[in-house]
Formats: C-alpha cells, sequence, structure tokens
C-alpha cells in the first residue's frame, strides 16, 4: 500500500523546475475552491424547501466527516510527504497527519450528500461539485501537502458520513437542527422576509 502511495505521488507531485504560474494555479485549486462550498450551501438554504434540508443535511454530514477524520489522525498518525523529505512541497501547511485530507473530505462528503437529495437543484450542484473536487485533490497531491492515498481515505469516510446522516437518526437530527436554524432565521430576518426579499 506504501508502495503505491510513493509510487503514485512521484507521479503526480510538480517538479522543482515547475513554473511559477502553474504552482499558482494549483495553489488556487487547491485552497480556493473549498470557498465554493459555504456559498453553495448558503444559496441553497436560500431557496428554501427541499434545497433547504440538503444544505443542512450537507453541512452534518461534513462535520461528522471532520470528528471522523480527526479521530483518524489522533488514533493512526500519517506523516505528510514534505515531513518525511518526500517529493518537493510547494504549499505551506503545518505538520500535522495527512491521512485522510480534511479539503477533500469537505468537497467530497458535501457533493455526495446533495447528490441523494430529492430535489433536482441540490442534485445538480452535487454533481457540479464533485467534478470541482477531482481538481482539488490533484492539486494538493501535486503542491506536495497530501499522499493519493489520503484522497482516497477522504472519499471513503465521506461515505460513511453520508450513510450516517441519510439513517434515520440522522435525518431525525438534522431536521430538528433545520428548525432551530429557521427560527433563528426568521427572527433575525423578519424584515426582508416580510418584504419578500428572502423566502421564509
Amino acid at each position: 500500500m506504501e508502495a503505491f502511495n510513493h509510487i503514485s505521488f512521484l507521479w503526480l507531485n510538480a517538479p522543482a523546475d515547475t513554473p511559477a504560474w502553474q504552482l499558482a494555479a494549483a495553489a488556487v485549486l487547491a485552497n480556493g475552491l473549498i470557498y465554493l462550498v459555504p456559498l453553495w450551501l448558503t444559496g441553497l438554504w436560500l431557496v428554501g424547501g427541499g434545497a433547504r434540508r440538503a444544505a443542512v443535511q450537507a453541512t452534518v454530514a461534513a462535520a461528522v466527516a471532520l470528528l471522523i477524520n480527526a479521530g483518524i489522525g489522533q488514533a493512526f498518525f500519517h506523516p505528510r510527504p514534505f515531513m518525511v523529505h518526500f517529493g518537493t512541497n510547494f504549499l505551506p501547511h503545518a505538520p500535522d497527519s495527512s491521512l485522510p485530507s480534511d479539503h477533500t473530505t469537505i468537497m467530497f462528503v458535501t457533493a455526495l450528500m446533495l447528490l441523494r437529495a430529492a430535489e433536482p437543484l441540490p442534485r445538480r450542484s452535487g454533481r457540479a461539485l464533485l467534478l470541482l473536487t477531482i481538481p482539488t485533490a490533484w492539486a494538493r497531491i501535486f503542491l506536495g501537502v497530501h499522499w493519493p492515498l489520503d484522497i482516497v481515505a477522504a472519499l471513503i469516510v465521506s461515505g460513511i458520513a453520508c450513510l450516517l446522516i441519510s439513517s434515520a437518526p440522522g435525518r431525525r437530527l438534522c431536521g430538528a437542527l433545520q428548525t432551530g436554524l429557521e427560527s433563528i432565521y426568521r427572527a433575525m430576518l423578519a424584515r426582508p422576509i416580510a418584504r419578500g426579499w428572502l423566502r421564509p
């Protein structure tokens, strides 16, 4: 497994003479695309109805996935490539456990959860986000902060989190959370909601 990890990493990792513009573009993919996730979820919340429910479920699934990641990192510490002087690193990063990748976990789990929605808008959003996760995953290996198996682990954790949130207890938890959040939302934004600028 480690042999595959090392060989595939070297195949994807940027060489030392990579042009600066390529590194800059990869850095945007590695660190920038993830900011689309909260924007996407906020947009779905504002649409209301089933899209709002899908946004809440995706958010909770992401939180669960990150908790699983934290547990894995504590129980099975795995150094990042630059920590063992393997390959070339172009992206400053804390020397914490590499497994699984938090960035790709957030994007994978959000996409997968949206794909499970009954409504077409969240499903379309999930497909688009899943496509954007691929360049993010590639860029984090290309720049030297993750191993390929970190990405595989992120996908597995994302699947587990989706199954947990899709279960009956998970749906009840999300329903209760949505009710509470909607009360706060309607109280704080009562005026624009009353004027029809926002959906209740």
